[in-house]
């Protein structure tokens, strides 16, 4: 579920309704691209965040005890086929470590994020074709300079 309400979304992009969802699903992804770009999530409020962070060690659990069935499975192939289920149970693995660093990064949503969110919307809404003259891998500048302040984990590893 957003943090920004569709009212909103609607409201910034001068829209008076959401056909199909559209908007909502935009929003949804405009969202995702924020926090992978912030490598954090973040929440409308405190009880939403406590209650994401109280969902940590059951992820971690999760996916260790998902990682030791799939290296077990992989244990029962082919020799060739080993290394590559194995990679594939690590990717899964980290995949999870990952969604629980983000969640314990989190942050309340404030008005940089929203309006950083919001840009990102309306990138999305606007270049709804395949071909664009804009870069797909690059947010829009405007939405890069309010997000990128609360970025974090900005080193290499």
């Amino acid at each position: 579920m957003s943090v920004i309400s569709i009212n909103r979304a609607m409201a910034h992009l001068r829209v008076d309704e959401d056909i199909d969802n559209d908007i909502a699903s935009k929003l949804d992804s405009a969202e995702r691209i924020a926090k992978e770009y912030l490598n954090r999530n973040f929440y409308l409020d405190k009880a939403a965040l406590d209650l994401a962070k109280e969902e940590i060690p059951l992820i971690l659990s999760e996916a260790k005890t998902q990682y030791d069935q799939d290296v077990s499975f992989a244990n029962a192939l082919d020799r060739e086929l080993v290394d590559k289920f194995i990679l594939t149970a690590s990717l899964n693995y980290d995949t999870a470590i990952r969604q629980a660093k983000m969640i314990s990064l989190g942050i309340l949503v404030n008005p940089s994020i929203e309006i950083g969110v919001l840009l990102i919307l309306g990138n999305l809404y606007e270049n709804r074709e395949d071909l664009t003259t804009s870069n797909i891998y690059e947010l829009p500048k405007g939405a890069e300079w309010h997000l990128h302040p609360f970025r974090t984990e900005l080193g290499v590893s």
